[in-house]
């Protein structure tokens, strides 16, 4: 084998791990958007729940816990 082949094999090789590289940083990226999603989507789920119970409750003076979240908890 000579120097040439080994040549073309390192920049084969680097290639492809190159390649992987970006692979696995785009799933990581998909990863996290889809996370980002569905915490939306919870939020989304929990502010539509909160505004039905208000509809169900209109005279109600007391307040829901959900009323008093702690911004530092989420």
């Amino acid at each position: 084998m000579g120097l040439d082949e080994l040549l073309r094999l390192l920049l084969k090789l680097s290639i492809i791990s190159s390649n992987t590289d970006q692979e696995q940083q785009r799933e990581q990226q998909q990863h996290v958007g889809e996370d980002q999603e569905q915490h939306k989507a919870e939020e989304r789920q929990q502010q539509e729940l909160k505004v039905h119970n208000q509809e169900q409750q209109p005279d109600r003076s007391v307040p829901n816990d959900d009323d008093n979240i702690n911004i530092f908890t989420i």
